[in-house]
């Protein structure tokens, strides 16, 4: 996707899914940042791929996988992580498992580890506490499959993604 499109297709996210909610931590809140840029995101699975996706087995290392990224704010953003089938960063198909509103001296808002945990009832629960039911997202495993991290500031957004294979 074209990097000029990106903003516009963030933004246009955030309004459409409402962003909002009881415990949605960036309610009411606005991101800072004028520049947003995503310098490196990682998805280290529950073992190691020869190669191919990355493999996320809730049989391997008790399903345990990490999400982490370094990015590059001039203040606050917006930081979501997302799985999804498609390289789309928006829509009904992504189910979110991370949200936070993160300035650039927060972890989340430059170097950052999401530990998550995939388990057998297709579930994912991460460190921050979040988690989402991917029940209904399988039909059966393994699944293929893209983990999203999109970042949006003031007028200023980005995005990546990793595929990644669900078994178990």
């Amino acid at each position: 996707m074209n990097r000029s499109m990106i903003a516009p297709v963030l933004l246009a996210t955030g309004l459409v899914a409402g962003c909002g909610g009881p415990d949605d931590p960036t309610d009411g809140v606005s991101p800072t940042a004028k520049n947003v840029d995503i310098v490196t995101l990682n998805v280290t699975g529950t073992g190691t791929p020869v190669f191919g996706p990355v493999v996320i087995d809730s049989r391997q290392n008790g399903g345990t996988f990490h999400v982490t990224w370094d990015l590059d704010t001039n203040g606050s953003a917006v930081v979501e992580v997302s799985v999804g089938e498609s390289d789309s960063f928006s829509g009904n198909e992504n189910f979110e498992f991370f949200d936070k509103l993160c300035s650039a001296t927060d972890p989340c808002g430059s170097s950052y580890d999401l530990s998550c945990t995939f388990g057998a009832d297709h579930r994912i629960t991460c460190s921050n506490g979040k988690g989402v039911d991917l029940s209904g997202f399988f039909a059966s495993t393994p699944k293929a499959a893209r983990i999203h991290l999109t970042v949006t500031g003031d007028g200023a957004g980005a995005g990546s993604a990793i595929s990644v294979e669900f078994r178990g």
